[in-house]
């Protein structure tokens, strides 16, 4: 009886060291867990913090342009000034401005007659720059620029010494006169060429009626 209790508690002391054996390592890496959660949640913490201070610092900062980006004055005077950053106009914006249709854009009514006039008359047989007839030349012949059509019109007269456009008259300027002609072989364009529309007489002669108004 009393070998079989000394051989009961033998046993009961190994299955308890077993279990505590077994039990030891995980409470061992429980503990260690939660020692690495505590340890990146604190370092979450710190970015998030650090993250805050940045973003404060930055918006009491006042950007300025960068050297060589627009923005910049020797930037905009190389390059102009037509995206963003400083909104006054370089030197160069205001010399290509003098220069491009006369210093402003092209009248509504003149561009309606240029764009008849360029694929019409703008041509080597007709009025290019290269072979012209009656002193009326158009440079640049169809890929004539409305600056080069104005410089064909304004203060030009025929080689009969006609003005080809008398701003306010219509009926003295050898443009319109030369479009209503009667006589097909007199008449602008030429045949075998067809004639402009009523449209089109309609609106050079509203044109040089209004003056003739090129910008």
């Amino acid at each position: 009886m009393w070998l079989r209790t000394w051989n009961l508690a033998i046993m009961a002391g190994k299955i308890h060291m077993r279990e505590a054996h077994f039990a030891g390592p995980k409470r061992s890496e429980t503990r260690i867990g939660v020692h690495y959660m505590v340890k990146i949640k604190a370092s979450q913490w710190a970015y998030l913090v650090a993250s805050i201070g940045v973003c404060f610092l930055l918006a009491g900062c006042e950007p300025e342009p960068l050297l060589g980006l627009d923005g910049d004055a020797s930037f905009d005077d190389a390059f102009g000034d037509d995206t963003f950053g400083d909104d006054t106009p370089s030197a160069n914006d205001t010399a290509e401005d003098d220069t491009d249709n006369g210093g402003g854009d092209p009248h509504p009514q003149f561009v309606l007659v240029a764009d008849a006039i360029r694929p019409a008359c703008a041509i080597p047989a007709c009025h290019g720059e290269s072979n012209f007839q009656g002193n009326f030349q158009i440079m640049g012949n169809s890929n004539a620029t409305y600056d080069q059509i104005r410089a064909s019109l304004e203060d030009v007269n025929t080689a009969a010494g006609l003005a080809i456009v008398t701003p306010g008259n219509p009926d003295s300027s050898e443009l319109y006169k030369l479009l209503i002609h009667d006589n097909p072989s007199e008449r602008m364009p030429p045949a075998p060429f067809l004639a402009f529309n009523e449209d089109i007489i309609e609106t050079v002669r509203a044109w040089i009626a209004a003056g003739a108004p090129y910008e």
